[in-house]
C-alpha cells in the first residue's frame, strides 16, 4: 500500500520528477511493469521471511553462547578437559609403543576408562581404542614422530645461534615436550641448562615424562613436571624464576594465548627468552575442506571437525600484545604423505593427542560422512599412482624476548638520515657504474668489463 500511495503521488506532480533524476527512473521502471507491484509484494513477503529466520538464528547462536559463558566462565572455543583426555591417551600408547614401565605413581588405566565417550571423536570416523588398532594404522613411534622430531630441532636450533647466553632454568609448556628434552639435550646451548619444569595439562602425559627421566633418558637434565588445570590455564609457574621458555606446539589448544604468552612473560626474568611453534591456518586444510563437502552432502550442514588456528598475520600482535619485545615470527609449510590414506592420517593424530577438542562440535559424525569424507580426500588430494594422500602443516616459530633496558631499541621517528629513495638511487648509480644494471660498459661481443669497486 506505501508503495502504490509513492507511485500516485509521484504521477501527480510530474515536475518534481523532472528534477529528481533518480526517482524518475524509478517511477519510469514502475511503468514499464504493470504487475511489479504485486510481484515486489511476493519478493517482500520472501524477504522477510528470510529475515525472519537469520533473527531466529541469531538468537540461538546468542544463546548458546550465553549458556556457555554461564557454564565456563567465559567464551571457549576449546574444550579443555576433552584435550586432555586426548593427551592421556596418546601418553598411553607412546607408553605401550616405547615400552616405558609406569611407576606405582602413574596413571596406568586404559585411555577408554579416563576419558568420555564424547571427547574421542577426531575426525569424523568411529573412535579407536588400544594402541594395536592404531599401529596397524600409523606404526611411528611417538619419540620418534618425524613431525614432532622435525619441529622441535627446528625450534631449539634457534638457541645455538645466540651467543654469550646461557639459559639455567628453562620450562617446557605442553606439545612435544619429550622431543624438545631430547633436542637440548643433544644441542650445544642445553649444555648449560641446569633445571627443566615439563608442564601439562595431561596427567598421563606429565607421568610418562616422568619415568623417561627417571629412566635415564636425558641424564644431564634434571626434570621435574607440574600440571596446569585444563579448565583454568594458569601456568604453575613463579615470576622472575625463569631464563627460557619452549613450547613446542601446545599453545594452539590455549583458549586465551594473549594471556597465557603474558604469563609466560611474566615467568622470565629481564632478557629472559620465549620460544614457541604452534600450527598455523593452513594446517589440515586438505582434512578441512573433505569434511564440509562430506558433511554438506550427507547432513546438509557443516559441524567443526578440524580445530581453528591463528593465522600467521597475527604472530607478531600476540607477541606484542603479551609484553614481549622484539618480536620474530616466520613459517614453515610441511606436506606429509600418507601411504593409507585418510586413515592413516586420523590415526597419526589421534596418537599426537591432536582429536578435536572444539567445545561446540558434533559428537557422532557417522560412518557414512566418514567414508564420504574419506573417498572425497582420495579424489581430491590424492596420488594416483602410489595411492597416498598429502595433508599440510604450516607451523608458525615465535620468538620474543622479556624487555630489558640493554635490548636494542627502535630509533625516533622521523630521525633517519637517508631517504629509500637515496638509497635506490645509490644502488641504481653504483650498478651502472660497474656495467650489471643497465647493460652499459659492455663489449660488442657481449662480455663485460666489471671494474671492481674501490
Amino acid at each position: 500500500m506505501f508503495q502504490q500511495a509513492v507511485v500516485a503521488w509521484v504521477r501527480r506532480h510530474p515536475s518534481w520528477v523532472h528534477g529528481h533524476s533518480a526517482v524518475f527512473g524509478a517511477l519510469q521502471r514502475q511503468q514499464s511493469n504493470d504487475q511489479g507491484i504485486q510481484g515486489s509484494r511476493g519478493g517482500w513477503h520472501l524477504r522477510r521471511s528470510l529475515h525472519s529466520e537469520t533473527d531466529a538464528a541469531r538468537e540461538q547462536a546468542a544463546a548458546m553462547a550465553r549458556e556457555m559463558k554461564a557454564q565456563r566462565g567465559g567464551m571457549n572455543v576449546f574444550d579443555g578437559p576433552a584435550k586432555a583426555a586426548h593427551r592421556d591417551r596418546a601418553a598411553h600408547w607412546a607408553r605401550t609403543a616405547m615400552g616405558v614401565l609406569p611407576s606405582p605413581s602413574s596413571p596406568s588405566s586404559p585411555p577408554s576408562q579416563q576419558q568420555p565417550a564424547s571427547s574421542s571423536q577426531s575426525t569424523g570416523s568411529q573412535p579407536q581404542s588400544g594402541s594395536t588398532e592404531t599401529g596397524q594404522l600409523y606404526s611411528k613411534p611417538y619419540r620418534e614422530d618425524p613431525l614432532l622430531a622435525m619441529v622441535a630441532d627446528r625450534l631449539v636450533d634457534r638457541l645455538d645461534d645466540i651467543s654469550g647466553r646461557t639459559f639455567k632454568r628453562v620450562a617446557v609448556i605442553g606439545g612435544a615436550a619429550i622431543h624438545v628434552l631430547d633436542c637440548l639435550a643433544k644441542s650445544r646451548a642445553g649444555g648449560s641448562v641446569q633445571a627443566v619444569t615439563v608442564v601439562d595439562t595431561s596427567p598421563g602425559m606429565a607421568a610418562l615424562v616422568q619415568d623417561m627421566a627417571a629412566s635415564g633418558a636425558w641424564p644431564k637434565l634434571s626434570v621435574t613436571t607440574a600440571l596446569m588445570d585444563p579448565g583454568k590455564e594458569i601456568l604453575p609457574l613463579e615470576p622472575n624464576s625463569l631464563d627460557l621458555v619452549v613450547s613446542c606446539l601446545g599453545l594452539h589448544w590455549f583458549n586465551d594465548l594473549p594471556g597465557v604468552l603474558a604469563q609466560c612473560r611474566l615467568a622470565l626474568v629481564p632478557d629472559g627468552l620465549m620460544l614457541g611453534a604452534l600450527f598455523g591456518g593452513d594446517t589440515l586444510q586438505e582434512l578441512r575442506i573433505v569434511c564440509a563437502v562430506a558433511a554438506m552432502e550427507r547432513r546438509g550442514g557443516v559441524s567443526p571437525v578440524v580445530s581453528p588456528f591463528a593465522q600467521v598475520r597475527d604472530g607478531g600482535n600476540l607477541l606484542t600484545r603479551a609484553g614481549l619485545s622484539l618480536p620474530t615470527v616466520d613459517v614453515d609449510e610441511v606436506v606429509a604423505r600418507y601411504a593409507g590414506g585418510p586413515p592413516e592420517l586420523v590415526a597419526h593424530l589421534r596418537s599426537l593427542g591432536e582429536g578435536n577438542a572444539v567445545a561446540v562440535r558434533q559428537r557422532h559424525a557417522g560412518r557414512d560422512v566418514a567414508l564420504a569424507a574419506d573417498a572425497t580426500y582420495r579424489a581430491m588430494f590424492g596420488d594416483s599412482e602410489d595411492g597416498s594422500v598429502g595433508a599440510t602443516f604450516q607451523v608458525m616459530y615465535l620468538t620474543g624476548w622479556c624487555p630489558h633496558a640493554s635490548q636494542q631499541k627502535p630509533a625516533k621517528r622521523g630521525s633517519a638520515t637517508v631517504s629509500f629513495q637515496d638509497l635506490a638511487d645509490g644502488l641504481v648509480a653504483a650498478g651502472s657504474g660497474q656495467g650489471g644494471a643497465t647493460g652499459e660498459g659492455g663489449d660488442e661481443d657481449g662480455a663485460c668489463d666489471v671494474t671492481p669497486p674501490p
